[in-house]
């Protein structure tokens, strides 16, 4: 009799040992697929933000450019204007 209840208890707790593990590997499984979504979802909205953020970056170093050469333009000019100077008077010395 002892024979016959340790081999049902073993048959069991294999066979629920059997469920068990294959829940968890489906579990797992589904687990794994969900954070493969997440991370393509993050993905493709950090590759946005960086798309985004270049432009803006390009966009600015555009007008950066044209700023610095605007100022050497005006640097430019402010050289080339010619200041009058009053000759001065030589002093009237007798040798």
């Amino acid at each position: 009799m002892f024979k016959a209840r340790a081999s049902g208890f073993f048959v069991g707790f294999g066979v629920a040992g059997a469920l068990a593990a294959y829940q968890l590997r489906t579990d797992i499984l589904n687990s794994h697929e969900a954070l493969v979504k997440q991370g393509t979802e993050f993905r493709s909205g950090l590759e946005k933000r960086v798309v985004s953020l270049e432009a803006t970056v390009s966009k600015l170093s555009a007008q950066l450019a044209a700023a610095e050469a605007k100022v050497a333009a005006a640097a430019e000019a402010e050289a080339a204007k010619v200041v009058p100077t009053t000759p001065m008077p030589e002093p009237d010395v007798d040798v």
